[in-house]
């Protein structure tokens, strides 16, 4: 008899915790990013869950983590409740990055997580500093290989996106450079801009201003942009396809999160990224929106892992 109340009881808990999903959600969501206020993450961040927090009736909060790589934000995720009331803004470098350059980590990103929509990929470009008298890739590429080990370029530090994409291309192309870490994407475009370094690997909407104001030279554009987004700029991938790193931007929550909600949440994550401030906001970034399933952001996830995996451990790269 017990056995059979005990059965009775878990059965009703599990109604109860479907119904609760249903009507999620009925306060204000966290949604925690990885990044300072002001940086790419942020802004698109807040624009995006001001719409999706109108289309649910609830207030989506952003709560910045910044810090270890955005590693802390994650951390705070894995651990939160499983409700659908914390969530995580995530990047590529934060999932697919951080697990092989940080050997205390504190989340797992396949294992603690459960994927909710892919929300933009982000194109990114090759500059260099007018002083460095290049205008092509090919230019870049046989200078290189004339000066081999004496052309810098920055990122935005040690096991960063940046740096990742800077180093595939170097190596596919069979050319040698310095690395120079900076703390953060801006000043190491700034860097560029200023000649004290010749090169550097950006996130395309950053770089924008300094390449239409002449500042610095565009070469090489990788991943998906708006169409007619700087046409006279090459694609990477048609040059160097295998140098192809896709930095994304995905949404995530604890992995063992409620289906109802997640299926909510997504919902409302692909209705915001519809509409048109949003929009108008991402092709700014020269990016496109994406609203994909959880399914299409899990298969990015583990090919960007795969990737990851090999490009860190070939370099030796450790952050702790």
């Amino acid at each position: 008899m017990a056995s059979l109340f005990r059965a009775l009881a878990l059965v009703l808990a599990f109604f109860a915790a479907q119904a609760a999903a249903q009507s999620w959600p009925q306060k204000p969501v966290k949604v925690v990013v990885g990044n300072a206020p002001g940086s790419l993450s942020d802004i698109i961040s807040r624009q995006m869950f001001a719409v999706a927090g109108q289309s649910l009736g609830q207030t989506f909060i952003i709560d910045n983590r910044a810090g270890a790589g955005g590693s802390m934000a994650a951390d705070v995720v894995a651990k939160s409740s499983p409700d659908g009331y914390t969530v995580l803004f995530g990047t590529d470098g934060i999932m697919a990055i951080n697990p092989f350059v940080y050997t205390k980590l504190g989340y797992d990103p396949l294992r603690d997580f459960a994927s909710v929509s892919l929300l933009a990929k982000l194109p990114y470009v090759l500059i260099v500093s007018p002083t460095l008298g290049v205008k092509t890739i090919d230019e870049f590429v046989a200078l290189a290989k004339s000066k081999p080990g004496m052309i810098t370029y920055s990122s935005g530090g040690n096991g960063h996106a940046t740096h990742l994409e800077m180093e595939l291309l170097a190596r596919k192309a069979g050319i040698q450079l310095v690395h120079v870490p900076y703390k953060g994407t801006a000043p190491a475009v700034q860097a560029a801009v200023a000649g004290e370094v010749m090169a550097n690997m950006v996130g395309l909407g950053v770089a924008v201003p300094q390449i239409n104001s002449g500042k610095v030279t565009a070469l090489l554009i990788g991943g998906p942009r708006e169409k007619d987004f700087m046409p006279r700029v090459p694609d990477l991938g048609a040059k160097y396809p295998d140098a192809l790193y896709i930095s994304w931007l995905g949404l995530f929550v604890p992995a063992t999160t409620p289906k109802p909600v997640i299926d909510r949440l997504h919902g409302a994550v692909v209705k915001s990224l519809e509409a048109s401030d949003v929009k108008l906001r991402l092709s700014e970034l020269g990016m496109a929106s994406i609203g994909s399933s959880p399914a299409e952001l899990d298969r990015e996830l583990r090919d960007n892992i795969a990737v990851t995996r090999e490009l860190v451990k070939s370099l030796g790269l450790k952050l702790d």
